[in-house]
């Protein structure tokens, strides 16, 4: 007499990306919601998962992520992303329970960032033991191997931001907009000296608190654009300016040097 013996159900395996909880516009977040959709829509189980929060997403803008609320490290078949902010905080347990991970760096000057001195050895075993190094530009590579030269090079991976197709060109204004979150003392000294030389009929517009539909209709209407970025992984604004049609006059941030060229 023959015993079958019923099938294990196996869950597929699950791409996680940490994500911290900050409701404020972020070029950073938005990229890693947006990778997540984009996975899930090409058939890749994919979420978001803010650790510390039960009932938070990000709402300034339009997304389709599924964020979830139960803990990742609880199944061997999920695959984890952490945020370089985060990595010397988590990746001691996906070590201990043997879960695959990524390091997401969309920012190579914030390697060390809510880190204390004492702790860049577990810093450098975060990176060390990541099977994937997920680097945003050029520019972050290079910091990643400044900061950890022992390091494979190819297990550094670079990773394309997401570009929001709502950033189109639309009926110029004379508006010149900029971010004064971005090197705000620059911004307010270039705005001071820019007062009483400006034409009447030109306007400064700043971009704050914006939703990401109401920073598309700015850019769409501006004519100029500031760029004040600063320590830059990438640098998203210049770049939706330029595709919204604006002239973009300012700083590369360093991220932003692999587009950011004379006209």
């Amino acid at each position: 007499m023959s015993t079958q013996i019923p099938a294990l159900e196996t869950k597929p395996m699950e791409i996680i990306y940490f994500c911290p909880t900050f409701d404020k516009p972020s070029g950073g977040y938005k990229v890693i919601y947006k990778h997540a959709e984009i996975l899930s829509s090409l058939g890749i189980s994919s979420a978001v998962f803010h650790p510390g929060s039960d009932n938070f997403e990000c709402t300034w803008f339009n997304h389709k992520t599924r964020i979830i609320k139960e803990r990742p490290f609880m199944t061997g078949e999920n695959f984890i992303v952490l945020p370089e902010t985060l990595a010397v905080h988590f990746y001691e347990r996906c070590v201990e329970r043997r879960l695959n991970y990524a390091i997401f760096v969309q920012n190579g000057y914030l390697l060390s960032s809510r880190v204390q001195p004492e702790d860049y050895d577990r810093l450098k075993s975060a990176y060390e033991n990541a099977d994937i190094l997920m680097s945003i530009s050029e520019d972050t590579t290079e910091m990643i191997r400044t900061a950890y030269p022992s390091i494979d090079n190819d297990r550094i991976c670079r990773i394309l931001p997401h570009l929001a197709q709502c950033f189109t060109t639309g009926k110029k204004e004379k508006i010149i907009s900029f971010m004064p979150r971005k090197l705000t003392i620059h911004a307010e000294k270039v705005c001071f000296f820019l007062r009483e030389n400006l034409p009447k009929e030109w306007k400064l517009v700043p971009i704050e608190n914006f939703t990401e539909s109401q920073v598309a209709e700015t850019l769409s209407k501006s004519s100029i654009f500031l760029s004040f970025c600063d320590l830059e992984g990438f640098g998203l604004p210049p770049l939706e300016a330029a595709l919204s049609g604006a002239l973009v006059i300012g700083y590369t941030g360093q991220g932003a040097k692999e587009y950011f060229q004379q006209p």
